[in-house]
């Protein structure tokens, strides 16, 4: 992911969008379940809540999983850097 962007404004981008589509997808898939699933059985807030739950913990499972990329890229990066500078002197 990292070494697919011409600059670091690219990239931020990239991953707001990534975090925002993270976040927002299973929150409104879920309230959505949530919510048609209180309709049909009465039970007003009850599915909405737990919704909301399921996707608290898929999305920070989401995001984890990304920063921990993320950062292993970012680790891949900084240690070819390193191995081509001993090169280059």
């Amino acid at each position: 992911m990292i070494g697919n962007y011409k600059n670091k404004k690219q990239l931020m981008v990239a991953l707001a969008g990534y975090i925002g589509g993270s976040i927002f997808g299973p929150l409104i898939f879920f309230m959505t379940a949530g919510y048609f699933l209180d309709r049909h059985f009465g039970t007003k807030p009850k599915y909405m809540l737990i919704g909301v739950g399921i996707a608290f913990i898929i999305s920070n499972v989401i995001l984890i999983r990304k920063s921990r990329e993320i950062t292993e890229k970012m680790i891949e990066g900084r240690e070819e850097t390193r191995q081509e500078d001993a090169k280059s002197e």
